[in-house]
């Protein structure tokens, strides 16, 4: 689980990562919304799952069924998801379905979470692991890389 204890990672990332309890606190914080995503939003998101794991690409088929439901007081590109029933449920080992690293066209280091509920997205994480300046865009598509990745090599 992200932040547990027990995980080799640099202790410079560890402080960093975001803990299970805070994501529910900024959940409940959330601002709320009705919209359909933007296009950027559906840019991103499409590239994300469609460049993830098998699993994650079995959730593409939802994203013409987003509804934007809420997202972050704080100012980041975090937003929380309603999937219409409509679409297909689609197939994970948990409740993140993606989980990479990025830079802002700032070049800030973000993470990127995606979360997924019974099946259907829920939310697209977005947290900072450099202090950045709020509120602060989505990172760039070319800079995302899968965070195994980033812990093997750091």
């Amino acid at each position: 689980m992200i932040g547990d204890d027990n995980m080799r990672l640099p202790k410079s990332l560890k402080k960093s990562l975001p803990l299970l309890g805070d994501i529910r606190r900024q959940q409940s914080e959330a601002l709320k919304e009705d919209r359909s995503l933007s296009l950027s939003e559906v840019q991103f998101l499409t590239h994300v799952l469609a460049n993830g794991s098998e699993h994650a690409q079995s959730f593409l088929g939802q994203v013409s069924f987003v509804k934007v439901v809420s997202h972050c007081r704080c100012g980041c590109p975090t937003i929380n998801f309603e999937v219409s029933r409509e679409a297909e449920r689609g197939h994970s080992d948990g409740r993140v379905v993606v989980d990479l690293l990025g830079r802002t066209p700032d070049g800030g280091q973000v993470g990127i979470l995606v979360f997924a509920d019974d099946g259907f997205l829920s939310e697209l994480e977005i947290y900072e692991l450099d202090e950045l300046p709020h509120p602060f865009p989505l990172p760039t598509l070319e800079s995302l890389h899968l965070f195994e990745a980033a812990i093997t090599k750091g």
